[in-house]
C-alpha cells in the first residue's frame, strides 16, 4: 500500500503549512492536492519530494494512489458534475 500524502504529513508531524513552506509552495496548492482538486505538476511534485525527504518517484507514486483512491469513491470530488 502506497501512503498517502497526509499520511508523509504525519509521519513527519509537519502541518499542511508547514509542508508548504518546505516544499517551497502555498497551503492552497498541497490543500487542492490532498483533496483531489488538482493535478500536481511535475515541478510540484519535485519541490514537495523535497521538503518531504523522499524520491520525486515516490511523491508522484503517493499522488497518483491518492488519485485513484478518490476516483473510487462516488461523489468523494465535491466539483466533480454527475448525474
Amino acid at each position: 500500500m502506497v501512503p498517502s500524502l497526509r499520511n508523509f504529513e504525519d509521519s513527519a508531524n509537519l502541518t499542511l503549512e508547514a509542508l508548504a513552506v518546505l516544499g517551497e509552495t502555498d497551503t492552497s496548492t498541497v490543500w487542492r492536492i490532498e483533496r483531489d482538486f488538482v493535478e500536481p505538476s511535475r515541478h510540484t511534485i519535485v519541490l514537495l519530494a523535497r521538503g518531504l525527504g523522499i524520491s520525486a518517484e515516490r511523491m508522484q507514486r503517493t499522488v497518483a494512489a491518492d488519485r485513484a483512491s478518490h476516483s473510487m469513491t462516488p461523489g468523494s470530488n465535491p466539483l466533480s458534475m454527475s448525474r
